[in-house]
C-alpha cells in the first residue's frame, strides 16, 4: 500500500503502523516535496494528474482543511460553553452559600434582639410591679376595701402577675368583705323568716304565687315556712335558719349536688 504525505514524521508513523498491522516492511521515499510510503519490493510510479483532477484534489484538501478548522472551532466553542456553564454553577453555589450565611446571620441577630427585648421587658415589668406594690401598700384601709370589692365583683382588670400581687395584699380585706356579706345575708334571711312565720297560711299562699320574683334562697325559705304551715314540713323554730347550698341555692334537706359550703 502506498500513500503520499507532506512531511516525513507522518509518513514514518504511517509506515510503522502498516508494518505492524500487515507484518510487511514498509519504506519511506522522498519524491520532490512529498514523502511516499511503499511496501517492500514495490516501486513508486508517479501518476500524471490532469488539471481537472488537480483542481478537484485542491478543492478536497481545502474542504478538509475548512472542516478541520470548523471542528476545532466547534470544540473550542463547546469547551468555552462548558467552562462558562461551570463558572455560572460555581457562582450560583457561592451566591446560595452567601445567602444562607446571611440568612443565618440575620436570624441570629433577630433572636438576639428578641432575647434582649424580652430581658428588657422583664426588667421593666419587675420595676413596674415593684412600684405598684409600694403603691398598693400605701393605700388606705377604705381604698383596699374598694379594691377587694372590685375583685369580688370581677371588675378588677389586671394582668396575672399584678393580680397575684394585689391579692397578696388585699386577701384580708376580701375575707372580711365576704364574712360581712355572709352575715348580712344571714341577717336578712332571719328577718324574712320572722316575717313569714308571722303570716297566715292564706297570705303565704298569695306570696308563693308571686315567688318567682324572689331570689332562690328566699324562695326556698318561703317554701319551707309554707310547708310547715300546711303541716308537711318539720317544725321551724324561731332560732332556726335553713341552710342553703352555695351551688344550687336549695336547702340542705333537698340538695343533691353534695355541696358542703353552707351559709
Amino acid at each position: 500500500m502506498d500513500k503520499i504525505f507532506k512531511n516525513f514524521k507522518e509518513a514514518a508513523l504511517f509506515a510503522k503502523k502498516q508494518s505492524i498491522e500487515l507484518k510487511t516492511i514498509h519504506t519511506v521515499k522522498r519524491e520532490d516535496n512529498n514523502w511516499i510510503v511503499l511496501s517492500k519490493g514495490k516501486s513508486y510510479s508517479e501518476r500524471i494528474y490532469t488539471n481537472k483532477e488537480r483542481k478537484l484534489h485542491k478543492k478536497i484538501q481545502d474542504l478538509e482543511s475548512r472542516l478541520e478548522t470548523f471542528e476545532r472551532m466547534e470544540g473550542e466553542r463547546f469547551e468555552r460553553a462548558e467552562k462558562l456553564k461551570k463558572e455560572k454553577e460555581e457562582a450560583k453555589k457561592e451566591r446560595e452559600r452567601s445567602e444562607r450565611a446571611e440568612k443565618r446571620k440575620k436570624e441570629k441577630e433577630k433572636k438576639e434582639r428578641e432575647k434582649e427585648k424580652k430581658e428588657r421587658e422583664k426588667k421593666e415589668r419587675w420595676l413596674y410591679l415593684k412600684e405598684q406594690k409600694n403603691k398598693y401598700l400605701s393605700l388606705s384601709s377604705q381604698e383596699l376595701d374598694d379594691l377587694a370589692e372590685s375583685y369580688i365583683e370581677n371588675n378588677l382588670s389586671l394582668k396575672k402577675d399584678e393580680l397575684n400581687l394585689v391579692l397578696e395584699i388585699i386577701s384580708p380585706n376580701i375575707a372580711a368583705l365576704r364574712a360581712s356579706s355572709e352575715k348580712e345575708k344571714l341577717n336578712y334571711l332571719n328577718e324574712r323568716k320572722e316575717y313569714y312565720l308571722s303570716l297566715s297560711e292564706g297570705k303565704l299562699d298569695e306570696l308563693w304565687l308571686e315567688s318567682d320574683t324572689l331570689i332562690e334562697t328566699e324562695k326556698s325559705l318561703l317554701r319551707s315556712v309554707l310547708r310547715h304551715k300546711k303541716g308537711y314540713g318539720l317544725e321551724i323554730k324561731r332560732e332556726y335558719v335553713p341552710e342553703f347550698c352555695g351551688l344550687c341555692n336549695m336547702t340542705i334537706e333537698v340538695c343533691t349536688c353534695k355541696e358542703r359550703s353552707w351559709w
